[in-house]
Protein backbone atom coordinates (compact mmCIF):
# COMPACT_ATOMS: atom_id res chain seq x y z
CA UNK A 1 0.00 0.00 0.00
CA UNK A 2 3.22 2.02 0.00
CA UNK A 3 1.89 3.32 -3.51
CA UNK A 4 -0.97 4.91 -2.00
CA UNK A 5 -2.00 7.98 -0.07
CA UNK A 6 -1.87 11.89 -0.30
CA UNK A 7 1.41 12.56 -2.91
CA UNK A 8 3.75 15.32 -2.47
CA UNK A 9 7.38 15.73 -0.72
CA UNK A 10 5.58 17.15 2.71
CA UNK A 11 3.59 13.89 2.77
CA UNK A 12 6.46 11.22 2.32
CA UNK A 13 8.99 10.31 -0.41
CA UNK A 14 6.20 9.39 -3.46
CA UNK A 15 5.61 11.68 -5.44
CA UNK A 16 3.52 9.31 -7.76
CA UNK A 17 1.49 7.73 -4.85
CA UNK A 18 -2.17 7.15 -5.64
CA UNK A 19 -5.14 9.32 -3.64
CA UNK A 20 -7.92 7.23 -2.53
CA UNK A 21 -9.91 8.36 -6.00
CA UNK A 22 -7.07 7.25 -8.16
CA UNK A 23 -6.25 4.54 -6.31
CA UNK A 24 -9.73 2.63 -6.09
CA UNK A 25 -10.34 0.76 -8.96
CA UNK A 26 -6.76 -0.86 -8.45
CA UNK A 27 -7.38 -1.74 -5.21
CA UNK A 28 -10.85 -2.94 -6.44
CA UNK A 29 -9.42 -5.30 -9.08
CA UNK A 30 -7.09 -6.61 -6.06
CA UNK A 31 -10.03 -7.46 -3.56
CA UNK A 32 -11.63 -9.15 -7.47
CA UNK A 33 -8.35 -11.46 -7.90
CA UNK A 34 -9.03 -12.26 -4.23
CA UNK A 35 -6.24 -10.37 -2.68
CA UNK A 36 -6.98 -10.06 1.04
CA UNK A 37 -3.33 -9.00 2.59
CA UNK A 38 -2.47 -5.70 2.08
CA UNK A 39 0.94 -4.22 3.95
CA UNK A 40 1.32 -0.19 4.85
CA UNK A 41 3.58 1.71 7.25
CA UNK A 42 2.78 4.73 9.38
CA UNK A 43 5.44 6.03 7.19
CA UNK A 44 3.92 5.61 3.52
CA UNK A 45 2.85 9.27 2.97
CA UNK A 46 2.72 10.20 6.73
CA UNK A 47 0.22 8.36 7.65
CA UNK A 48 -2.10 8.76 4.69
CA UNK A 49 -1.14 5.17 3.14
CA UNK A 50 -3.04 3.79 6.12
CA UNK A 51 -5.96 5.77 6.21
CA UNK A 52 -6.88 5.30 2.80
CA UNK A 53 -6.33 1.50 3.18
CA UNK A 54 -9.28 1.29 6.22
CA UNK A 55 -11.53 3.57 3.76
CA UNK A 56 -10.98 1.15 1.28
CA UNK A 57 -12.12 -1.89 3.59
CA UNK A 58 -14.54 0.36 5.23
CA UNK A 59 -16.27 1.59 1.45
CA UNK A 60 -16.17 -1.72 -0.34
CA UNK A 61 -17.87 -3.06 2.78
CA UNK A 62 -15.17 -5.86 2.85
CA UNK A 63 -15.21 -8.70 6.25
CA UNK A 64 -12.35 -7.32 8.52
CA UNK A 65 -12.20 -10.90 9.37
CA UNK A 66 -11.03 -11.57 5.50
CA UNK A 67 -9.08 -8.80 5.62
CA UNK A 68 -5.41 -9.08 6.67
CA UNK A 69 -3.61 -5.67 7.25
CA UNK A 70 -0.05 -5.75 8.27
CA UNK A 71 1.50 -2.31 9.38
CA UNK A 72 4.68 -1.51 10.90
CA UNK A 73 5.16 1.40 13.62
CA UNK A 74 8.47 1.68 14.47
CA UNK A 75 9.07 4.48 12.26
CA UNK A 76 9.70 8.37 14.09
CA UNK A 77 6.55 10.10 13.31
CA UNK A 78 6.88 12.89 16.12
CA UNK A 79 10.76 14.03 15.80
CA UNK A 80 11.71 15.19 19.41
CA UNK A 81 9.06 13.27 21.48
CA UNK A 82 10.09 10.68 23.83
CA UNK A 83 8.02 8.38 22.62
CA UNK A 84 7.88 9.56 19.00
CA UNK A 85 8.94 6.47 17.09
CA UNK A 86 10.57 3.37 18.25
CA UNK A 87 8.94 -0.03 19.26
CA UNK A 88 7.67 1.14 22.65
CA UNK A 89 4.38 -0.12 23.92
CA UNK A 90 3.60 3.27 23.94
CA UNK A 91 4.59 4.62 20.40
CA UNK A 92 2.53 1.19 19.36
CA UNK A 93 -0.69 2.01 20.69
CA UNK A 94 -0.34 5.81 19.55
CA UNK A 95 0.20 4.59 16.07
CA UNK A 96 -2.73 1.92 16.12
CA UNK A 97 -5.16 4.91 17.16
Amino acid sequence: MMSFGKPGKENGVFLWAKTYEDGKEIFKRAIELGINYFDTANVYQMGTSEEITGRYIKDFGLDRDEIVVATKVNFEMRPGRPNGGGTSRKNVMAEID
